[in-house]
């Protein structure tokens, strides 16, 4: 459930509606009267644009079922394998491997711009890591039915501080968007790398003075969501029925891949890929990335196909 904060807003929902219906997507608009009736924590300004067929699923229970199946068709995972250089259709590792390929499809995430590059791809563009911290609320298990999102800032790629249901029907408030100074600084001194602060500093002011996002009050909003306090308060907006008090139980970061063009200066807002017969480069997987990996895998292999069969 997609709700409206201000009359301002309601543009940008039939936006929405008008972007889904063109995907084919099941999407109609309630009233405020019907929002009551559908998910009775919600709270909206006129309308809400509903998906009656949105689910839940685990990540990671989905990650581990792929991973049997992809073995059991005989294909083999190499985990902690750090790319060392790619050249003439073979990939050298850190350990001293050395893998020969046809096709080499880069879904590095983190670091896909950094594999695209040993290829001659992905010239343009920097990866930006951005972190988002959940909260979850054990005692509100089952008080939601469905998710309820803010309508999202046509301007930046993030969808607002929302309310989540899980498989187990635990519910969430989340996420940030907090940029980072290093791909995999999960805690504020874990994980934090020299080098790729230093690569940072060279895309971040490009990014802070973009005429394309209004980035300074992007990060003045999100930077002050590391306070626990202020992220709940971010989310009254959604409901006046769920007690933000609940939310006490910190969940584990994710850090987004967040592509940056850094000739245009603006966040890249949909999926891009680059490749030739040899290669195929998924530089931005913007989320909802996971959750449509498997139609958007088809189409990937789709566009390998057509690129290499001429």
């Amino acid at each position: 459930m997609v709700v409206v904060q201000s009359e301002e807003q309601v543009d940008d929902l039939e936006a929405l509606l008008k972007r889904g219906l063109a995907n084919g997507v099941d999407v109609r608009l309630v009233s405020e009267s019907e929002l009551t009736q559908i998910e009775p924590m919600a709270k909206t300004t006129k309308q809400a644009l509903w998906s009656p067929n949105t689910g839940v699923s685990d990540p990671t229970k989905v990650a581990f079922a792929l991973e049997r199946r992809a073995v059991q068709s005989g294909v083999q995972i190499l985990l902690e394998t750090q790319v060392r250089s790619i050249r003439e259709n073979e990939v050298r590792t850190h350990s001293g491997d050395s893998i020969r390929f046809r096709h080499l499809v880069n879904a590095a995430g983190l670091y896909s711009d950094k594999i695209a590059k040993m290829m001659g791809f992905g010239s343009k563009y920097s990866m930006i890591p951005f972190i988002g911290l959940y909260y979850y609320a054990p005692s509100l298990n089952g008080s939601l039915r469905s998710h309820i999102y803010p309508t999202p800032d046509p301007r930046n790629p993030f969808l607002g501080v929302h309310f989540t249901k899980t498989v187990n029907n635990d519910v969430k408030v989340g996420p940030t968007a907090i940029p980072l100074l290093s791909r995999e600084q999960y805690e504020f001194f874990s994980g934090f790398s020299f080098s790729e602060f230093s690569e940072l500093l060279d895309t971040y002011p490009k990014f802070l003075f973009s005429k394309q996002h209004d980035s300074w009050s992007l990060v003045r909003t999100e930077l002050p969501k590391l306070s626990r306090r202020i992220l709940l308060s971010k989310a009254k907006h959604l409901s006046d029925s769920i007690d933000l008090a609940k939310f006490s139980k910190k969940g584990k970061p994710g850090i987004r891949a967040q592509l940056f063009d850094t000739t245009k200066s603006r966040l890249e807002m949909d999926f891009v890929i680059e490749g030739d017969e040899s290669s195929t480069h998924i530089l931005n997987a913007v989320s909802p990335g996971w959750t449509t990996c498997l139609s958007f895998a088809e189409h990937v292999v789709k566009d390998i196909s057509r690129r290499t069969t001429k």
